[in-house]
């Protein structure tokens, strides 16, 4: 049998929220309730059913085709290009209860805007992403942040009757701050929804 001290699975799971956290890209973050169609927009990109069609040149071996006839035939953008989301996260100020998983209520509408999305749109599936200012320990942080991101979807499953299987709750503690943001800022208290895949 191994046995690992506490001290040690803190270092292995920061070097795994450290792996996460690398793929940070772009981060939009949100001092307002975004709308639906916004941030469907913002994490989604263009959803399947408002998708054009493509449209395909026939090819037929023997004809010759004039360049009017060309440009009259339509094209389109590869339907991936038309998915992409125009940011890799979105970042919410989701307030909790002091040293509390519990969510408190002025923080909900934030929730409820993705759970309506993901009511919406059952082709989007995010990860949950808990995190936490510098003040405390390490260890104590990670915890947390894996507790609220865990609430969080909680929240959503139980609100909009969402697949739990379609959000991933990952604390990441403090071990990524916002870009140019001082460590203990409580605005790296937050969550982010980033989409899976």
């Amino acid at each position: 049998m191994v046995r690992i001290s506490r001290s040690a699975l803190a270092v292995c799971l920061f070097s795994l929220a450290g792996t996460v956290a690398a793929q940070a890209g772009d981060v939009k973050v949100y001092d307002r309730v975004p709308s639906v169609e916004e941030l469907g927009a913002v994490l989604g990109g263009t959803p399947p059913t408002g998708q054009k069609k493509v449209k395909f040149r026939k090819l037929e071996f023997g004809e010759e085709t004039s360049p009017a006839q060309a440009a009259t035939e339509p094209t389109s953008a590869s339907p991936s290009a038309a998915m992409a989301p125009s940011v890799d996260a979105v970042s919410f100020p989701i307030n909790f209860g002091y040293a509390s998983p519990q969510m408190l209520p002025d923080s909900r509408p934030y929730a409820d805007v993705v759970g309506k999305l993901m009511a919406q749109r059952p082709d989007l599936s995010f990860v949950v992403e808990g995190h936490t200012d510098a003040a405390g320990s390490d260890g104590y942080n990670l915890d947390l942040s894996q507790r609220r991101a865990a609430e969080v979807r909680s929240y959503i499953v139980g609100r909009y009757g969402i697949d739990p299987a379609r959000l991933q709750p990952v604390g990441l503690g403090e071990a990524a701050p916002l870009p140019g943001e001082d460590p203990y800022s409580p605005r790296n208290r937050r969550v982010q929804f980033r989409p899976a895949g």
